[in-house]
């Protein structure tokens, strides 16, 4: 919360921590000490443009808005003044703004602050992270726009928000997923670590291939990677004909046994070996001489 960030100086700050107090530092504690909170009315109040968050949980809303029927807002907002709108823009506590509208709240209490359009937005995407209830493609969009917006570096972005920078960046990545991915993301259909994962992949026909493998499958992050690694191993040409050389002998000798197309790929230490079949009477036959296979073995011991 602001009022505990700013006035609890013996709780250790984290790096997210610091970068709120460096925004916060010369306006917050300036004027909170001038005692520059305001009652507001709601109708004065509008949206900050640059929320990152764009879907709000309607229960949690209601709760609140229950509370704060019983017990009022403990906690002010935070505003700016808008000239271009002649109202006061929400920077942070549209939350507590939205429940105050459905409690039938009139007027709500708000510091002033004299901030421009950069510092608004660092400070709502800071807001939202602090509260961990961005989704992961609200979050990447809430960096981009920082860097996209106000000519700001990623390592920049990576310092204000207190995350390293490969974090930003692979964030930012996410979203050059296609916009169906996307949406499995947000609806939770796949992790942040499968969008990751798909993102090492080139076509955008293989990550939808394999998007739908996760969800029918039900496949682990780690179990995606491992399918994704055999995968491209496979449809690497520099590689397959390094391992087609190395394991050609093994390969001519399954050919004449089986009499059907082998692939041995990997390397001395791992691999696997692909074994075609044309529909299921084929695939029974190929089992029988697996199978006939294990026997000669046997007999040979």
């Amino acid at each position: 919360m602001i009022t505990h960030i700013c006035t609890d100086k013996k709780k250790p700050k984290t790096g997210l921590g610091r970068g709120l107090d460096s925004l916060f530092s010369e306006n917050f504690i300036q004027n909170t000490q001038k005692n520059e909170i305001l009652n507001l009315k709601i109708s004065e109040i509008i949206p900050n443009k640059s929320q990152p968050r764009k879907e709000i949980d309607n229960q949690s809303i209601l709760e609140l808005a229950s509370s704060i029927k019983n017990h009022g807002i403990i906690q002010p907002i935070v505003v700016r003044y808008s000239q271009e709108t002649q109202k006061y823009e929400l920077i942070v506590g549209e939350r507590r703004w939205r429940a105050a509208k459905i409690a039938a709240i009139n007027e709500i209490p708000a510091i002033l602050l004299k901030i421009d359009d950069q510092k608004s937005a660092e400070l709502a995407l800071i807001e939202n992270l602090q509260r961990e209830n961005l989704t992961i493609i609200e979050e990447a969009n809430g960096y981009k726009k920082l860097i996209e917006n106000y000519g700001l570096t990623q390592e920049e972005v990576a310092k204000i928000i207190g995350k390293s920078r490969p974090t930003i960046t692979n964030s930012i990545r996410i979203l050059e997923l296609p916009e169906n991915i996307l949406c499995m993301l947000n609806e939770n259909k796949i992790t942040a670590g499968h969008a990751r994962a798909l993102l090492c992949l080139k076509s955008q026909d293989d990550i939808q291939e394999f998007a739908r493998h996760v969800i029918l499958k039900e496949l682990s992050v780690r179990a995606l990677e491992q399918e994704i690694k055999r995968f491209t191993t496979e449809h690497n040409p520099q590689i397959r004909i390094k391992k087609n050389i190395f394991f050609s002998e093994f390969e001519s000798n399954l050919n004449f046994k089986l009499k059907r197309n082998i692939k041995i790929l990997g390397s001395e230490k791992q691999g696997f070996i692909k074994l075609e079949f044309n529909g299921f009477r084929d695939l029974d036959n190929l089992v029988k001489s697996l199978m006939n296979i294990k026997d000669d073995i046997s007999e040979n011991k």
